[in-house]
């Protein structure tokens, strides 16, 4: 894991660039997420290569952001793990894991800020 926000803006900026991937790729869908300071959190419906495809390009629109302000980050280490999720009961149990993730490492974060 790297510290990859460490700002409110940054969080903000990570944010957009989150959205606007998921505005602009179409060929897999963003469920749910959650961005910590220091990794993220994606489930994603579609084929893994396409998962992949759209970390991918979060990653590059990331690299864009932290270059203007001016952050270096070792990009290397910001790599997608996927992990298949087979059932519903399980991608419940996701779903609850990635959103309470915050909450766990700062009570100020809940599902709802």
């Amino acid at each position: 894991m790297i510290d990859l926000f460490s700002s409110e803006d940054e969080m903000k900026e990570g944010m957009i660039a989150l959205a606007v991937c998921s505005v602009l790729f179409r060929e897999a869908d963003l469920v749910t997420f959650e961005l910590m300071n220091n990794h993220v959190h994606l489930i994603m419906r579609g084929a893994s290569e396409k998962c992949l495809e759209f970390f991918d390009m979060f990653k590059r629109r990331l690299k864009r952001v932290f270059q203007r302000l001016g952050r270096a980050i070792d990009w290397d280490r910001f790599e997608a793990q996927i992990l298949r999720i087979e059932t519903l009961k399980a991608l419940r149990n996701e779903i609850i894991y990635v959103n309470r993730n915050a909450y766990v490492a700062n009570h100020r974060y809940t599902p709802f800020s």
